[in-house]
């Protein structure tokens, strides 16, 4: 009993500083419309496609969804070494410490969650079906869809 309250006692005094901690991650590198990750070297565009970044005013436009084909297609249309990251890139953003949606959006501030989620594309086939992942930021998670299901996608490029 006594070891339960000095362990709740703790809890009480460290909650706060998570909570201040929390969503805050000091590893991005903010310019303009990209942010770079130091950790990683990845450099992610703020804005999902569709959407463009606006000093003052974050993202702008419509937050377009893609099949993963045509969004393939609308990535390399980019340039600049732009691609859909792998389901390993983009799970590096996933935030539990920031509540729902589970990404800082500070720094990528068009993510919505519906009642369907806040799902985005990956690059990643699951196993040797034709399912690709996606990773919803509404809670975290990832799971396969078939390669037809319109969903948003945030490009990256580096290592």
């Amino acid at each position: 009993m006594a070891g339960e309250r000095i362990l709740i006692a703790v809890l009480c005094l460290l909650l706060p500083q998570i909570a201040e901690a929390a969503c805050q991650p000091p590893h991005y590198k903010i310019d303009g419309a990209e942010a770079t990750d130091e950790a990683t070297g990845l450099v992610w565009r703020r804005c999902g496609l569709g959407m463009t970044w606006q000093a003052g005013k974050g993202c702008t436009g419509k937050l377009l969804q893609f099949s993963q084909d045509s969004a393939a297609k609308e990535i390399a249309a980019l340039g600049e070494g732009w691609r859909m990251p792998k389901v390993s890139e983009l799970y590096t953003l996933v935030d539990n410490g920031c509540g729902v949606p589970t990404i800082d959006t500070s720094v990528f501030p068009d993510v919505v969650v519906k009642p369907e989620g806040a799902p985005y594309w990956t690059s990643t086939k699951v196993g040797a079906t034709d399912l690709i992942v996606e990773v919803d930021f509404s809670d975290g998670s990832y799971d396969g869809h078939s390669k037809g299901i319109p969903l948003p996608v945030r490009p990256v490029k580096g290592p």
